[in-house]
């Protein structure tokens, strides 16, 4: 069967580093020297959180863990995932693209945090879906091979600690609760997904 936990873990762990949180740490204000221009923070927390929500959205929609189906049915249900997070993950980038970095004091910083983290994701899950397509279901390590496929994804590695800077930014905190797209995880995952702390994957 499609374990829908295994395969929503790792977008939880995208949408704790990214949409919400805990209150960032004390931290000194901005000096005025430091004041940025750039794209409305609401808009670009919105445009950051739309592509973990609609990976969130696809990987709660993945079969019922109750389901009992087979190989292939289980091959065509991640592949399926994968094909939208994709293209959740190719707009994101697009979208915050054309906005440009949020008008925030390290607002250069978060929108190359951002960019690099849905980059890697995006280039994550083409390689799962590459791997998971050449996977053929009669094969006799299938389970194996897809566990193996369903747990990869992107590992932020030395990114994780700009993306922990980007959840925890005082200037961005306001923006990441009221924008809509964060706003909708949250409600989607009852409340339980903006808070703690985690890492990011892309799969």
């Amino acid at each position: 069967m499609i374990r829908r936990p295994l395969a929503a873990t790792a977008i939880l762990a995208m949408l704790v580093t990214g949409c919400g949180g805990q209150p960032a740490p004390p931290q000194p204000p901005p000096s005025a020297s430091a004041a940025a221009s750039g794209a409305d923070p609401v808009r670009w927390a919105d445009a950051y959180c739309s592509g973990i929500g609609g990976a969130v959205e696809a990987a709660l929609g993945l079969a019922d863990p109750g389901a009992r189906i087979d190989n292939a049915a289980k091959k065509q249900a991640l592949l399926g995932y994968l094909e939208a997070a994709q293209a959740a993950y190719r707009e994101a980038a697009t979208r915050l693209e054309q906005l440009g970095p949020p008008a925030v004091a390290a607002g250069q910083q978060r929108q190359r945090a951002a960019l690099e983290f849905y980059r890697g994701s995006l280039r994550a899950v083409q390689d799962q879906a590459e791997r998971l397509a050449a996977l053929d279901p009669a094969a006799p390590d299938f389970a194996q091979r897809f566990a193996e496929i369903e747990r990869s994804g992107f590992d932020a590695g030395p990114l994780q600690q700009e993306l922990d800077a980007l959840r925890t930014d005082p200037a961005l905190q306001e923006a990441l609760q009221q924008a809509a797209a964060c706003k909708a995880i949250e409600q989607r995952l009852g409340g339980g997904g903006a808070g703690g702390s985690g890492g990011a994957d892309g799969g």
